[in-house]
């Protein structure tokens, strides 16, 4: 059982002409590119996650918006994705604290928070730096349309040679592994051991995402108190959700594969990965049963 959010928004992202990675200090040149040489309908968008959580959901991604519109670069808070409708307040409240007029408007019936007054990069930079508290070199997904971009931002995605979501996944899993020999098993899954854990990731379609998961402990007998255990782990946890399966608990995170996004998916793993070899022993001193250290499956990888 999970603890639900009070949003029903669903993220949703504009078609990119170019996709990047920068790092979170890059941003303030990035906005600099767009007032320089973008013209109207030109946009960028930064997408990060962050550490902080929210009452109202437990989506950790946002997103932050420049567009150029009238000859003029302003920044758009989107109320599209469930955390920044959710932080749509604190963030109106922040804005203003910093000297910023802050007008709602609505195009193509998508409401967002708009700010043209003073200094607009530095504004976004606090959002992403002190507000979230978003580390200078932390990676930082970039969507470009209608801007040229210099060759040192490093691109994700290249329209006439994309790889397959299957080569995307496999390589990103041996990029933060170092285990050049990883590889499908014949049920679709890509193996790591870390510790007392074992952690899976497979392809998910219709809709289209990865689920990362670890079944974390094994021979466990069904009873309330586990039930509310795994709440309490849920809450408290961000990204990451605990279910109870057939007397097996599993910890689970779906991450969107369309676009795929390394980072995203190398974040969900890592972070699934210690939570699992943290919290098995845990749950075993209090409900018994046994971690998978006891029985390693011969189609993972020792990490």
């Amino acid at each position: 059982m999970t603890a639900t959010s009070t949003l029903e928004a669903t993220p949703l992202v504009p078609s990119p002409t170019y996709e990047h990675s920068i790092q979170a200090h890059q941003i303030p040149y990035v906005i600099e590119q767009l007032g320089v040489h973008g013209k109207d309908d030109s946009w960028i968008v930064f997408i990060f996650d962050t550490s902080i959580n929210s009452p109202l959901t437990d989506d950790p991604w946002l997103n932050l918006q420049y567009s150029v519109i009238h000859g003029v670069v302003g920044l758009d808070w989107v109320l599209l994705g469930q955390r920044n409708i959710a932080d749509q307040e604190k963030i109106t409240r922040f804005m203003k604290r910093h000297q910023h007029k802050v007008a709602k408007q609505c195009e193509n019936e998508v409401f967002y928070l708009r700010v043209e007054d003073g200094d607009v990069s530095s504004l976004g930079t606090s959002i992403v730096q002190d507000f979230y508290r978003v580390a200078p070199d932390t990676q930082v997904r970039l969507l470009v349309q209608g801007l040229e971009i210099p060759d040192w931002i490093p691109k994700l995605v290249d329209s006439d040679g994309e790889e397959s979501l299957q080569d995307q996944l496999l390589n990103a899993l041996r990029e933060v592994s170092g285990l050049d020999s990883l590889a499908f098993d014949q049920d679709g899954d890509v193996g790591i051991r870390f510790s007392s854990a074992i952690v899976y990731a497979r392809l998910i379609d219709d809709p289209s995402f990865v689920r990362i998961y670890s079944p974390i402990l094994r021979g466990v007998d069904e009873c309330p108190r586990l039930y509310e255990r795994l709440n309490e782990l849920n809450i408290d946890l961000r990204l990451i959700r605990f279910v109870y399966r057939n007397g097996t608990v599993f910890g689970v995170a779906d991450i969107p594969s369309t676009p795929f996004i390394s980072i995203h998916v190398t974040d969900a793993f890592v972070r699934l990965c210690s939570v699992a070899d943290a919290y098995g022993g845990q749950l075993q001193e209090e409900f018994g049963g046994h971690t998978e250290s006891r029985e390693w499956l011969t189609s993972s990888v020792r990490h």
